[in-house]
């Protein structure tokens, strides 16, 4: 289903209590971590939202994300995680460490755009099912604008709003994982 969720349809002064909200956005998406559907309100993601998860270095935001991945794999969603920090390799070690045993999808692309068509592809392979992408983490992701695959403040700002767009668009997650230095800079 893609739904236009910047409603350019409703007109401008529209009073608030007059739009209708169609049924696909009041849907929540459980991730079986209870005090994470309790951090989003009680029952979980809301079809669409972009989530930006932060901390300092070490604080656990992949290890968090990983359980987040294996959890809603459990509860019959699909899961990609795509890692731009670490190899294949790290993430399965660290899965078996943490002992995950439903598994989630796993990708590595720097690139946005490529990683949104794999996020096509896997949604096409998977069809009916909840979707949830987690990046980790957006300060190694380029959007494609510089050949080099230079990467700057403003990469990071085009490359979430990608993935902002597509998760409108199609009713799908993200979880985006941002890194914030010991001063607490991004």
């Amino acid at each position: 289903m893609k739904l236009n969720v910047r409603n350019d349809e409703i007109a401008v002064g529209t009073n608030i209590l007059d739009i209708e909200v169609p049924d696909a956005l009041r849907r929540r998406v459980s991730t079986g971590v209870k005090f994470f559907d309790d951090a989003l309100g009680g029952k979980g993601l809301t079809p669409s939202a972009v989530y930006f998860f932060t901390g300092t270095p070490g604080s656990g935001k992949t290890t968090m994300m990983l359980t987040l991945a294996n959890n809603l794999t459990r509860k019959g969603a699909i899961a990609m995680f795509n890692t731009a920090e670490e190899s294949l390799y790290q993430v399965r070690m660290t899965a078996e460490r943490l002992n995950l045993r439903s598994g989630f999808i796993a990708g590595q692309e720097t690139n946005v755009p490529k990683l949104l068509e794999n996020c096509d592809a896997v949604r096409a392979a998977n069809p009916g099912k909840d979707f949830v992408l987690i990046v980790d983490s957006l300060q190694c992701m380029e959007d494609g604008k510089f050949q080099s695959g230079r990467i700057t403040t403003a990469t990071a700002e085009r490359s979430l709003q990608l993935i902002t767009d597509y998760c409108k668009k199609h009713l799908v997650n993200a979880i985006i994982i941002g890194q914030v230095n010991k001063s607490g800079q991004i």
